[in-house]
């Protein structure tokens, strides 16, 4: 697995149970990569070359719009958004879901639709939640 994450070691045991053998190996290691019959070689900078049936490549998320940082949000290790489980972020009343986000119980956003969506609903119950409760205190400071 080609990784440099604080999480590349819990991926890899995710990995164990259908893999002979896993290897973290940070990709800045890595120089270039190329087939040799059923397995892969990979070109390690030190001049070194290690044997692989396949590889695992995590992928680097960015922000490509840049109100995060002008929001001033706290980002995780990853790049992307700290949010806790309902998409709250840093920031009072500013919510992130899908992969632009991720709570620090995972190493990573999720990068389908189906978990985007869901993250996106408990956005959304968070949200709503709020303003119910903000209608609520509004109605009951009324004389």
């Amino acid at each position: 697995m080609l990784n440099a994450s604080d999480h590349a070691h819990m991926l890899a045991a995710m990995l164990a149970p259908i893999a002979s053998d896993v290897h973290v190996l940070d990709p800045a290691d890595v120089e270039a990569v190329r087939a040799d019959g059923d397995e892969l070689v990979l070109q390690l900078r030190d001049g070194g070359a290690r044997r692989v049936a396949g590889a695992f490549v995590v992928p680097v998320s960015s922000q490509r719009a840049p109100f995060a940082a002008q929001l001033g949000l706290a980002l995780q290790p990853s790049g992307s958004v700290r949010i806790d489980g309902f998409g709250r972020t840093s920031l009072d009343g500013v919510y992130a879901a899908g992969d632009l986000a991720h709570s620090d119980a995972m190493p990573g956003p999720t990068w389908s639709l189906a978990g985007a969506i869901a993250a996106g609903q408990l956005a959304a119950v968070a949200i709503v939640q709020r303003l119910a409760a903000a209608s609520v205190e509004a109605h009951a400071s009324r004389p």
